[in-house]
C-alpha cells in the first residue's frame, strides 16, 4: 500500500495498482473528482433482500420492533408515550438485510475513441478509480466497458491487469449515434440504476436521454494551460473541475506503459548474428550490422508496448567495402562503397532500388581509402545545411567530411556527383580529421584535433562553421557525442572528451566544461536533467551511468558486450553481445524497446 495524504486515504487501495510514483501523480485528481460525482444515492438501494439480524435504531418501523424502552414508558407515562408516537420520536429497531448477489450495480462505459485518446484518457483513469471505490462504499459491484465495443464486455476493476486492459482499450473506431442506446439495452439498465458515460459531448446527449449519468472530458484549448476541463452531470445537477497535468513524463508513462512490460512482445528472431549497431541521424532508426556483411534498419518504438515495424534490409555489394550507412528518406537504407580498383570515387546503394549512383571523392581520400584495408564506417545523411536550398548529402569517409550539395534522393541511374570537403579550416591539402560527428536535420556538429592536447567541436549550419567549444584532452580514447534527457534545447547536444588516466572532460552548449572521473571504461555521455553523466561498462555484461554521486544500473546482458551505441538525438541506448543479440533500451521509459536475437525467422 503505497503512503498518501490522509484525505486521500480512502483510495490508497485503489491507486495502489499503479506504480507509486504514478499513483501519487493522479491522486489530486481523486479526491476533486468524488466530491463532483458523490456517493452512489440511498434512492438506489432497494433493500429487498432476506433479513439478517438487526443493524441499529430508526425512527420508523412496525411497533413490533418498538424498544423495550419505549414499552416501559407507555406503561409508567402513557402521556408521554402518546406525545412521543405522535412527534415520530419513538425508537425502532432497523433490520439488517443480505442484498441479493448483483441488486446493486454501478457501471461506466467508456469512450475510447480518437476524440478522447491522449490527456483525456488520464481522467477516465482517475474517474475509474473514484467509480471503485464508491461502489465498495455502497456495497456495489463496479464494472466497466468500451463505448466502441460492439460486444459490450464489462470488466472489474480489482487488480493491475485492468489497468493493463484499459491502456489497451484505445482504438480508431467512432462509436456511432446509437452506440449508448446499444449499450443500455444490452445491460437492460433501469432508470434507477446508476449507470455513466465516460467521453466527450458527442455522446452526452444521448446519454442523458437514457437517464444514464455523464462525465465528459475536454482538452483545455489554451496552449498556455496543461489541464482538462471534467463536466459532471447527475440528476441534473452539473459541475465543472479543471485538473491540472501531471509532468509530461508522468504522462507519457500513464498512456503508455506504466509498468515497463512492452519488452516481452519485442523479442524478436531473425536471421543472422549482430556484429555492430548504431543509431540513425534523427534518432528515430538503428542500423544493425550483420556476421554475413548485411545491414538491417529498424523504426524504433516510441514506447516499449508498440510493436515493432519491419525492417529494411541491405547487403554489401561483392568486393565492395561498406565506408558510410544511413537513411534515405523514412524508410531506405542510403549506404556508401568503396572499391580498391577505383579509391577515387564512392558507389551509392539504396535498400529500396537497384540502381546505384557513383560519388567523385577528393584525391587524398581516396588515397586514405586507398591505404586503410578496413575504413571504419561513418555516418551519412540528408542535412539542411543552406538557407532556402535542397537538402545536401553529408558523409564521413575515412575520418573526412564531406557534402555533395543538392543532393536528390533518386537521382537517375548512371549519375556522377562530386563530393566537397566540409572543413572548419577552410582550402586545405588534408583538414583536420572528424575524431566524432553527428548529423542533426539543419546541422552537422564534429570534434577535430586543434593542435597539441586540444580538441575542437564545431557546429556547421546554414550560418556557416563555428567553433562551439574547444577542449583539452589527451585523447586516448573515444570521443563521445549523446543525448539530454529531456529533449536538449541545443543543436548539438553534449560531447566528452578522454584526457589522462580517468579523468573526462565533459561539455555542452549551455554547460561549461565539467571534469568528470570514471574508473571503469566510458562507452558513452548525456545530460539528464542537466547533469552530465558518463555511461561505463562496469562489468563485462553490465553498464552503468554516473549521474553526479549517483549510479544507474541498466539491465544485465545476457553475455558480454561487443559494441554499445548512444544516440545522439534520443534518449535511447544499444548494445550487441557476443552472442549476437541486439538489445535496444528508453532512458526515458527506463525500459527495452526492441530485442533482437538470432534464430529463424519469424
Amino acid at each position: 500500500m503505497i503512503d498518501l495524504p490522509a484525505g486521500l486515504a480512502p483510495w490508497a487501495a485503489q491507486l495502489a495498482q499503479l506504480p507509486a510514483d504514478l499513483a501519487l501523480a493522479l491522486a489530486p485528481w481523486v479526491g476533486r473528482l468524488a466530491l463532483a460525482i458523490g456517493p452512489i444515492s440511498e434512492t438506489y438501494r432497494h433493500r429487498t433482500g432476506e433479513p439478517d439480524g438487526y443493524s441499529g435504531l430508526s425512527r420508523r418501523g412496525s411497533y413490533e420492533r418498538l424498544v423495550a424502552a419505549e414499552w416501559g414508558i407507555a406503561e409508567h407515562f402513557p402521556d408521554e408515550f402518546l406525545r412521543r408516537a405522535t412527534a415520530g420520536e419513538h425508537l425502532f429497531l432497523e433490520v439488517a438485510r443480505k442484498e441479493p448477489q448483483g441488486a446493486r450495480r454501478s457501471i461506466a462505459i467508456v469512450s475510447a475513441g480518437p476524440a478522447q485518446l491522449g490527456s483525456p484518457r488520464l481522467a477516465h483513469l482517475a474517474a475509474l478509480v473514484v467509480f471503485a471505490r464508491r461502489a465498495a462504499d455502497a456495497g456495489a459491484a463496479f464494472q466497466w466497458g468500451v463505448l466502441e465495443d460492439r460486444k459490450h464486455r464489462l470488466f472489474a476493476v480489482d487488480d493491475e491487469t485492468a489497468v493493463q486492459r484499459w491502456l489497451q482499450a484505445r482504438t480508431a473506431l467512432v462509436a456511432d449515434r446509437d452506440a449508448v442506446t446499444a449499450w443500455l439495452r444490452t445491460l437492460g439498465a433501469a432508470r434507477g440504476d446508476d449507470v455513466w458515460l465516460i467521453g466527450g459531448p458527442e455522446h452526452a446527449a444521448d446519454a442523458r436521454s437514457a437517464h444514464a449519468r455523464t462525465l465528459v472530458v475536454r482538452d483545455v484549448l489554451d496552449p498556455h494551460v496543461r489541464a482538462l476541463d471534467v463536466d459532471v452531470e447527475r440528476g441534473g445537477a452539473r459541475s465543472r473541475v479543471r485538473l491540472a497535468l501531471p509532468s509530461s513524463d508522468d504522462c507519457a508513462r500513464l498512456l503508455r506503459d506504466p509498468y515497463h512490460r512492452g519488452t516481452a512482445a519485442t523479442r524478436i528472431a531473425t536471421p543472422g548474428q549482430a556484429t555492430d549497431v548504431r543509431f540513425a541521424a534523427g534518432g528515430r532508426r538503428v542500423f544493425v550490422h550483420l556476421d554475413h556483411g548485411a545491414i538491417e534498419s529498424w523504426p524504433i518504438p516510441s514506447s516499449p508496448r508498440e510493436p515493432v515495424g519491419k525492417p529494411q534490409r541491405w547487403s554489401v555489394p561483392r568486393d565492395h567495402a561498406l565506408v558510410a550507412v544511413g537513411n534515405a528518406g523514412r524508410r531506405s537504407i542510403l549506404a556508401a562503397t568503396a572499391t580498391r580498383d577505383d579509391p577515387t570515387a564512392l558507389e551509392l546503394s539504396y535498400s529500396s532500388s537497384s540502381h546505384r549512383v557513383r560519388v567523385t571523392l577528393p584525391a587524398y581520400v581516396g588515397r586514405l581509402l586507398a591505404a586503410d584495408s578496413s575504413p571504419p564506417v561513418g555516418a551519412c545523411g540528408l542535412v539542411q545545411l543552406r538557407q532556402h536550398a535542397a537538402t545536401d548529402l553529408v558523409l564521413q569517409v575515412g575520418g573526412q567530411l564531406l557534402v555533395v550539395l543538392d543532393f536528390t534522393l533518386w537521382p537517375p541511374a548512371g549519375t556522377v556527383l562530386n563530393a566537397v570537403v566540409l572543413s572548419s579550416a577552410g582550402p586545405s591539402a588534408t583538414p583536420p580529421q572528424a575524431i566524432a560527428t553527428t548529423l542533426h536535420k539543419s546541422s552537422v556538429v564534429w570534434a577535430e584535433q586543434a593542435g597539441e592536447g586540444r580538441l575542437r567541436v564545431v557546429e556547421g549550419t546554414s550560418s556557416g562553421n563555428r567553433t562551439v567549444a574547444t577542449l583539452d584532452g589527451a585523447l586516448e580514447g573515444p570521443v563521445h557525442f549523446g543525448f539530454a534527457l529531456p529533449a536538449q534545447s541545443s543543436s548539438w547536444g553534449i560531447v566528452a572528451v578522454p584526457r589522462e588516466g580517468d579523468e573526462w572532460i565533459v561539455a555542452a552548449a549551455d554547460l561549461p566544461p565539467t571534469r568528470l572521473r570514471a574508473s571503469a571504461p566510458v562507452v558513452g555521455v548525456s545530460l539528464q536533467r542537466g547533469t552530465p553523466a558518463l555511461l561505463t561498462r562496469s562489468h563485462p555484461d553490465r553498464l552503468t551511468w554516473l549521474v553526479g554521486d549517483q549510479r544507474k544500473l541498466l539491465p544485465t546482458a545476457l553475455a558480454p558486450f561487443v559494441a554499445v551505441a548512444v544516440s545522439t538525438a534520443q534518449p535511447h541506448v544499444a548494445w550487441v553481445t557476443e552472442t549476437g543479440e541486439i538489445v535496444l533500451y528508453s532512458m526515458e521509459h527506463d525500459g527495452v524497446l526492441m530485442r533482437r536475437v538470432p534464430g529463424a525467422a519469424e
